[in-house]
């Protein structure tokens, strides 16, 4: 379980300007013209911002992530998921650890030879700072578990055969006893595509 406490004067529109900052990123890619390829295992790593709902009582924190993923036919893939990032408070600026991993399905649409839109769609845990105080006061900061469900999109371009940028737009929403709580977040980095071959024109 989660514990933490309301704050009614904070909004929760911070993770649309994330999500806008995401599609102007993919803009700016260009698209790659090479053969079609066949993917087979995906391993990733990335930098993450992740906002946070004003329940949580924290500002907005900066990490990262790993991630390994298996491509399936008909353009699906699965993934596994692990990230961190530090926030901290936004009343007693005391440091928060928030980790999160996540098991996740994916469409991915190709867009020119070797460039994908995605969408993806899981569920894992939530994990805020450490071990719980036994008598909690409304200072401190939020701590405790959670199972989590994800959704988002994103990109991925080549930029060579078996190396792609990879930026998502993510939503995770905690969920708890007492709490529901939506966190936004954005990260960017790379794939290495291995057992990558190319598909033989027909």
């Amino acid at each position: 379980s989660m514990r933490t406490y309301h704050d009614p004067l904070r909004g929760r529109v911070r993770g649309h300007t994330l999500l806008a900052a995401l599609v102007l990123l993919l803009a700016c890619v260009p698209a790659a013209g090479a053969q079609q390829r066949r993917y087979l295992l995906e391993l990733g790593a990335a930098g993450a911002y992740q906002s946070f709902d004003s329940d949580t009582r924290l500002g907005g924190g900066t990490g990262g992530l790993g991630r390994i993923g298996l491509w399936l036919p008909a353009n699906f893939s699965i993934e596994g998921e692990g990230s961190v990032v530090s926030a901290n408070t936004e009343d007693t600026d005391v440091g928060v650890s928030v980790k999160s991993f996540a098991l996740a399905a994916l469409y991915n649409i190709p867009i020119g030879a070797r460039s994908f839109l995605y969408f993806k769609a899981g569920a894992g845990s939530t994990k805020y700072g450490g071990d719980c105080p036994l008598v909690a006061t409304p200072t401190d900061p939020i701590c405790g578990s959670s199972g989590a469900f994800v959704g988002g999109a994103g990109f991925r371009a080549g930029i060579s055969p078996t190396l792609m940028i990879r930026g998502e737009g993510l939503l995770n929403r905690n969920k708890s006893d007492s709490k529901s709580l939506s966190n936004f977040g954005i990260n960017l980095g790379l794939s290495l595509m291995l057992g990558s071959k190319p598909i033989d024109d027909s």
